[in-house]
């Protein structure tokens, strides 16, 4: 959601943590102001629910992704905007390798 807000909330990638791991570039956060804007969109904008099954959650979960094709499930969806993200992902991965 970060990647894609990048721009509009002007959200600055860092390192996840020292930065002396390629997984502290790849697992990027935003800055703690970045972090709290974009925490404050997310409560404005986004909604959710909850609901208690007895089936397997996993084949809900494929259900539920196959009826809906939620364009953000990057790793079970082929949704046009897929490639968008991405690449968004990728430019903040490259903002907090870059990162001083």
């Amino acid at each position: 959601m970060g990647a894609i807000l990048s721009t509009k909330l002007k959200l600055t990638a860092i390192p996840r943590g020292s930065g002396k791991s390629e997984a502290d570039y790849h697992n990027f956060r935003f800055t703690d102001k970045g972090e709290e804007c974009l925490s404050q969109w997310m409560e404005a904008h986004l909604e959710y629910a909850s609901y208690q099954c007895s089936d397997s959650l996993e084949q809900l979960e494929t259900l539920l992704i196959n009826e809906n094709n939620p364009p953000l499930n990057l790793t079970n969806c082929n949704s046009p905007e897929k490639q968008e993200i991405l690449d968004l992902r990728k430019d903040c991965r490259t903002q907090a390798k870059n990162h001083c």
